[in-house]
Parts: structure tokens; sequence; C-alpha cells
């Protein structure tokens, strides 16, 4: 009678579990045409067909999900950048009004009667009327620059 061999540690076992299991020889199932593969499995009395069909499901499945999450991503992104940009409009009328005030206090030193007019209307102007003002402001600064650098008659 044939002396058999015992596994002596736990990778022998698993090597002769492996080797009982897909033969001495192993195949390289991937290089078999699917139809002889279905062919084999039907000869053992299994049915492929639901188990593809599972896999393309959960295939499937996964790519709308890896594709709901980029949307996802791509929301939140464009969330960002929109909150980015109300922040910068909410903080428009903050530097119009510093502008606002820069300009009043140089008229301030230069047209003393007007600037007080202008502080009434900068303080009785809406958020929306704030650049309107601010070009107003500027174009008085400017006829005021205007008017100093031109030599007096």
């Amino acid at each position: 009678m044939a002396e058999r061999n015992t596994p002596r540690n736990t990778a022998e076992l698993l090597k002769a579990l492996h080797e009982f299991v897909l033969g001495s020889e192993e195949e390289d199932i991937t290089s078999l045409p699917p139809e002889k593969v279905q062919a084999a499995l039907r000869a053992e009395g299994m049915d492929p067909t639901p188990l593809v069909r599972h896999v393309r499901e959960r295939l499937s499945t996964m790519r709308a999900q890896e594709e709901l999450s980029r949307a996802r991503t791509e929301r939140h992104q464009l969330l960002d950048r929109l909150q980015s940009y109300r922040e910068q409009l909410t903080s428009t009328p903050s530097r119009v009004k510093e502008q606002i005030l820069e300009r009043l206090n140089h008229l301030l030193t230069s047209q003393p009667s007007v600037a007080q007019a202008y502080f009434r209307k900068f303080e009785e102007t809406s958020e929306a009327d704030m650049n309107s003002l601010l070009q107003t402001l500027r174009m008085l600064d400017e006829m005021g620059n205007d008017h100093a650098d031109s030599p007096e008659r």
C-alpha cells in the first residue's frame, strides 16, 4: 500500500486542499471559451444564467452608485463655488460703503457743505443705490481734482 503524505503545517494543508479541488495541474479557466465553461457547469447541474444576470445587475448598480457619487461631488463643488460668490456679493456693499466713506471724508476737507448733503444721502441710500452714489462721489472727486489743477482766473 502506498504511504500517504500528511501535511505538516497549515500552508501544506491549504496546498493539498487546493490541489484536491482544482487538480494537480492548475488550469487557467480564463482562457477557456465561455461556451465550454457553461457546458461544464450545466453538466454538473448548475445553471450559470442567474449568476451572470446577478453579476450584470450588481455591476450596473455599482456603476450607477459611482455616477451618483461623482454627481454629488460635482454638486458639492458647485454649491461651494456658489457660496463663495454669495459671500463676495454680500461683502461688496460693505466695500462700497467703505469707498463711499473714504470719498465723503475726502470731500469733507475740500467741500464741507456738499459733503454734508452726501452724508445724508449716504444714510438714506439703500444697498442697491450704493454703487450709484459711489459713482457720483467719484465724479465729484474728479471734478474737484480738475478744478484744483486748473489755474484760477
